[in-house]
C-alpha cells in the first residue's frame, strides 16, 4: 500500500509507492536510455526514500540520490544498490558535482529558487529529465498544495528551461488507472528533456 509524509513516497518496497510516482521513473529511464549510455553518472535530486534511484541505478546508471529528509534517508536502507549512493542534503549541495545526467521528478515546483537552481543544473550536467505539475490542468492552491512554491503551464516551463533544448514532451493523466507517460503536454503532469 503506498504511502506518504507530505507528498513524500515512504515505503519498504516498490509495492508502497503510488503507481504515478513509478510511471515517472520508468520514463525517466527510458528517456536516460535515449540519451546516455549505460554506466552514467546521474542525480536524483530530491530522491525520497530512492525507489527511483534503485530503478535507475538496476538500470545500468550509477545513481547518486539526494535527498534532505532524515526520513527518507531511513527508509532508502530498503532500497540499496551497488551503483546507488543516497546523500542526506540539500539539492543545492548536489551543484559542487558533475554529472552526465540530472532527474528530478516532481521537485521543481517546491523550490523557492527555482531559475537560480535550473540556471546552476546548466554548469553541471548536459541533460536534465524532468517532470512538473501541469497549471493548467492542476490549479496550484497555496492550501491544497501546501508543500508547492507553484504549477507551471508549458510555456512557463519552458520559460524556465530557457537555455536548453528542450524535447520529448510527455505528460501523465492522474485518473487514469494506467499511469504510463504519454506523448504530449496536456494532462495532469509535465514531464520533458532538456538538452545543453
Amino acid at each position: 500500500m503506498a504511502s506518504s509524509r507530505g507528498e513524500r513516497q515512504i515505503g519498504k518496497d516498490l509495492t508502497e509507492i503510488a503507481g504515478n510516482h513509478i510511471s515517472r521513473y520508468k520514463w525517466a529511464i527510458a528517456m536516460l536510455q535515449k540519451y546516455l549510455p549505460e554506466g552514467g553518472k546521474v542525480l536524483d535530486a530530491a530522491c525520497g526514500c530512492a525507489y527511483g534511484s534503485q530503478m535507475m541505478a538496476q538500470a545500468g546508471y550509477n545513481v547518486i540520490g539526494f535527498d534532505i529528509s532524515e526520513e527518507a534517508e531511513l527508509y532508502s536502507r530498503n532500497f540499496q544498490h551497488p551503483k546507488l549512493r543516497f546523500k542526506l542534503a540539500n539539492i543545492f549541495d548536489a551543484l559542487a558535482d558533475q554529472y552526465d545526467a540530472v532527474v528530478t521528478m516532481e521537485t521543481i515546483e517546491h523550490i523557492q529558487e527555482d531559475q537560480e537552481w535550473i540556471n546552476a543544473l546548466y554548469q553541471v550536467t548536459p541533460l536534465i529529465i524532468a517532470t512538473v505539475p501541469n497549471q493548467d490542468v492542476v490549479p496550484f492552491d497555496p492550501i491544497r498544495n501546501k508543500y508547492h512554491v507553484k504549477h507551471y503551464t508549458k510555456p512557463e516551463f519552458e520559460g524556465l528551461l530557457s537555455s536548453w533544448k528542450l524535447s520529448d514532451w510527455h505528460t501523465q493523466d492522474g485518473k487514469r488507472e494506467d499511469h504510463t507517460m504519454r506523448p504530449g503536454f496536456n494532462s495532469h503532469t509535465l514531464g520533458v528533456v532538456a538538452r545543453r
